[in-house]
């Protein structure tokens, strides 16, 4: 319904029925009261005067009541706009705060290209003022190469038309002097109708990272360049180590015998301590090598059967007499139809040899116990499913705590108590077993009790597959 309708039903209906029901009643009322023609005429003049006077009024009063109701409804209006206008006022000065205070450059163009504002991060960012290029499109900016401003421009445009978002890295001068690597991001928006609104557009400073990322390409080339130093030192030195000892080793064992003469029980003792040492040290080589050819990829594992009832034989019968010496049984419980395995005999032993003098080492009373039986293989061993063996070492000793588990299997670390202080070694005992099974396609699990022992057990696939480390 529009306005003047309205105006016609509120000010024009009212007045058009006081009027018909004026002419009737009064033209009645006259008729009734007054017979005389001369005097009827003059009061129907007055009637007429009256009639123009009283709906003047009347009419005055309506047309009064409506502009009362338009002027308040427009007061109310007024209240509204300016309730919205305060809001949106603050709404702006809120966002513009928060936008100064977002450390990348920002900026903002209208759907002419041309820039209408920015934060303070981009007046600092480039040494200008908002007022030096508001209303300005970026083919005017002086601190931009002519050849930037054309493609940023061509940019703009195209992302302003598709109402899309583009992301590059840019390199921009900066009021600084330098050439920084930046984020580049502009986002086109569109207005309420659907036509293309203006744009948005984000600098990121990326040069800490690009920085960060040189450095640490540079660090790591350093890190490879010494590794393979350090590789090809342990593989010179290796020769040149393990040829004397094993030299000091022999001839000990030759004198001990007695062959170059008879020894007495003194010098006897004291070429022991000195064949014992070096095996010692010849051992810590070799350690050492194992390591460091694992983590140089340069380790590999046979691939041929063996009998593994055979190896348990042999290392349980080097290792016996370190048991016999501290008074601890060793317990091996052999399950039948054990099936041969296909590996590395020689890692298995090494393995096996490692495990078992750990046991003995961290036992003072008590039993070592070596157990052997088949089992199911599952999705973690390689190959996976299959026939597998399983291998435990359980011991009596001293246990481990459980935050220190993890700590069990890396390189050059020992567990760091009281307890363990007082026991030789270098810490890569373990971390070679574990590369070494898994080489071999199996897997090493630890269960301990502080204070009352621990089971290592050594999973490996009876069909293993050699490959490089």
């Amino acid at each position: 319904m529009t306005h003047f309708t309205r105006l016609m039903l509120r000010v024009v209906l009212p007045y058009a029925g006081f009027s018909a029901l004026w002419i009737l009643l009064s033209d009645t009322l006259l008729e009734a009261l007054i017979q005389d023609t001369a005097t009827h005429t003059r009061w129907s003049i007055y009637k007429g005067w009256a009639f123009i006077l009283i709906t003047s009024v009347l009419l005055a009063a309506l047309i009064r009541k409506q502009f009362d109701a338009r002027q308040k409804a427009f007061q109310r209006l007024e209240a509204r706009v300016a309730e919205r206008t305060q809001a949106h006022a603050e709404a702006t000065r809120f966002l513009d705060a928060l936008v100064d205070h977002i450390s990348s450059p920002i900026f903002y163009k209208d759907a002419n290209l041309r820039f209408r504002g920015c934060n303070r991060a981009y007046e600092e960012a480039f040494g200008v003022s908002r007022e030096q290029f508001i209303g300005k499109t970026v083919l005017e900016l002086p601190y931009l190469p002519q050849a930037d401003r054309e493609i940023y421009q061509a940019e703009d445009a195209a992302m302003l038309a598709a109402g899309q978002t583009l992301k590059r890295e840019a390199v921009m001068p900066f009021a600084d002097g330098h050439a920084h690597q930046t984020l580049y991001s502009v986002s086109g928006f569109r207005a309420p109708d659907g036509s293309p609104g203006g744009l948005v557009g984000i600098i990121v400073d990326i040069t800490p990272l690009k920085d960060t990322e040189a450095a640490l390409r540079e660090a790591k080339h350093a890190a490879e360049a010494a590794d393979r130093i350090k590789s090809a030192f342990l593989a010179t030195m290796s020769h040149e180590l393990r040829t004397p000892l094993n030299s000091i080793i022999g001839f000990t064992g030759i004198i001990l015998q007695g062959l170059p003469g008879p020894l007495n029980d003194e010098q006897k003792k004291q070429l022991r301590m000195v064949q014992n040492s070096a095996r010692h040290l010849l051992s810590l080589i070799n350690d050492v090598l194992d390591i460091s050819k694992i983590e140089a990829g340069e380790l590999t594992v046979a691939h041929e059967p063996f009998d593994l009832s055979t190896s348990v034989t042999k290392v349980v019968g080097i290792v016996r007499p370190l048991a016999e010496k501290k008074n601890l049984a060793l317990v091996v419980e052999m399950a039948d139809g054990i099936e041969p395995l296909t590996g590395d005999v020689r890692r298995v032993e090494q393995i096996l040899l490692n495990l078992l003098s750990n046991a003995i080492k961290f036992t003072d009373t008590g039993a070592i116990t070596l157990s052997v039986r088949m089992v199911e293989g599952d999705a973690e061993m390689q190959p996976a499913g299959g026939r597998a063996v399983r291998v435990s070492v359980a011991d009596t000793g001293v246990g481990i705590q459980p935050e220190h588990l993890s700590e069990l299997f890396q390189p050059f670390r020992q567990i760091d108590t009281a307890l363990t202080r007082r026991y030789e070694g270098t810490g890569l005992g373990l971390a070679i077993c574990q590369r070494l099974i898994e080489l071999m396609g199996g897997r090493i699990e630890v269960s301990s009790r502080f204070g009352e022992g621990s089971v290592f057990s050594v999973t490996l696939p009876c069909d293993g597959q050699g490959s490089p480390a």
